[in-house]
């Protein structure tokens, strides 16, 4: 029985792991898509108004690592965020989560405004 728990929380945690991937993809190539313009600005709100409400964290973060933690006590991710512990997996390039928030959060103000400004011109 705990090896199909251990399963699930695997399976779970993969599945967040994706559709993080997912919602990073929205938030950098939503702005393609004029036709769903006002979906992509309402989805750039949420993310920093739960940023916020979280405390930096990103909710998809947070329950991947719980439930990695489930399955593998030693997992630690060293309080890296989803975006820096991927830049440093795939590109070997170290960032801190500071940088990340800066960056990211300056993107996706930047899109709200210009994505506005592009609605209603």
């Amino acid at each position: 029985m705990k090896s199909f728990r251990n399963f699930i929380f695997i399976f779970l945690a993969q599945f967040i792991y994706y559709l993080h991937f997912v919602s990073t993809f929205i938030i950098h190539f939503g702005w393609l898509f004029p036709r769903y313009r006002v979906a992509y600005i309402i989805f750039l709100i949420l993310v920093p108004l739960h940023w916020l409400l979280l405390n930096g964290n990103c909710i998809f973060t947070v329950w991947e690592h719980y439930l990695r933690r489930k399955t593998n006590k030693n997992f630690n991710p060293a309080g890296k965020n989803f975006t820096a512990i991927n830049l440093k997996k795939f590109f070997g390039i170290n960032v801190t989560n500071r940088c990340v928030d800066v960056t990211s959060l300056s993107f996706i103000i930047g899109m709200i405004i210009l994505q506005t400004f592009l609605l209603f011109k």
